[in-house]
């Protein structure tokens, strides 16, 4: 089955740091081989491996390149992909592949308390006023009720009427939109810009759901051309060209061989 070019990067990353240990044990023989098993391009393999050189310290030793460790395979997903020791410090990375990448592809549901816990914190720290934040609660609630609630997967049909009906002027889609930005208007209401920000961050990071001290939670990005620092700077740009919108996802076929559909909240880059 193909992979996406970014998690072809995740093992081709490994692969590229386990096979620059100079002594590895049978171990770490066994875990190139898995490695050497997955379908890398060859383009991709050759980035990792001048990737690898790239962030390595100027005096690199089998411990470093030991260090590397691939996190995921849990629920919720971790947002680090990879982590390494750098000079004492620990580096995680979310891996994309390009420098225009999607956020979010997830259900309502699962989307929606990342977003209430989003809410919670941009509230308590008062930088978003009440009125805004009733707004976007009532926002959330409503997305919960009419799309979050009940199977996940139903018969396309079906969901393209609800798809249909948060589509249209004053629908839930558009009033989403309207606080986070649409792909005509990434931009969104200004008003909101602490919310989409925090929303972003926490996208990109995963701080509020794992912690802020978690390997889980990613603190840089590494792409084909460089490593990247998740800070202020960063959100800010990715905030500004963000936006979202409500898609069906295909999921198979019923047993009538109805296909099936969940709709899902997508958050990426216009």
């Amino acid at each position: 089955m193909a992979i996406d070019k970014g998690k072809q990067f995740e093992y081709a990353i490994m692969l590229a740091a386990y096979s620059a240990i100079e002594n590895p044990t049978l171990g770490e023989e066994s875990e190139i081989k898995k490695l050497q098993n997955q379908p890398i391009d060859s383009i991709v393999q050759q980035a990792a491996d001048g990737m690898l050189q790239k962030i390595s310290p100027s005096i690199a030793s089998d411990g470093f390149y030991r260090s590397f460790k691939q996190l995921g395979g849990s629920s919720p997903e971790p947002k680090t992909d990879v982590l390494f020791v750098r000079n004492g410090q620990k580096i995680k990375c979310s891996m994309k592949w390009g420098d225009s990448y999607q956020l979010s592809s997830a259900g309502i549901q699962g989307t929606v308390n990342v977003l209430n816990n989003v809410l919670f914190s941009v509230a308590m720290k008062g930088s978003l006023g009440g009125t805004e934040v009733r707004k976007v609660a009532m926002v959330l609630d409503e997305l919960s009720q009419t799309l979050g609630e009940g199977p996940k997967k139903q018969p396309q049909p079906v969901m393209k009427q609800l798809i249909e009906k948060a589509n249209r002027d004053g629908g839930i889609n558009k009033r989403l939109q309207e606080i986070l930005g649409s792909r005509r208007m990434p931009e969104g209401d200004k008003l909101f810009l602490a919310f989409k920000r925090e929303l972003v961050r926490e996208s990109l990071t995963g701080e509020s759901l794992f912690g802020k001290g978690s390997d889980k939670t990613a603190n840089y990005i590494l792409n084909e051309n460089q490593l990247i620092e998740i800070n202020d700077r960063l959100v800010n740009d990715i905030a500004d060209k963000t936006y979202v919108d409500i898609r069906l996802k295909g999921r198979g076929k019923n047993k009538e061989d109805v296909r099936l559909n969940e709709a899902v909240i997508r958050i990426e880059p216009a």
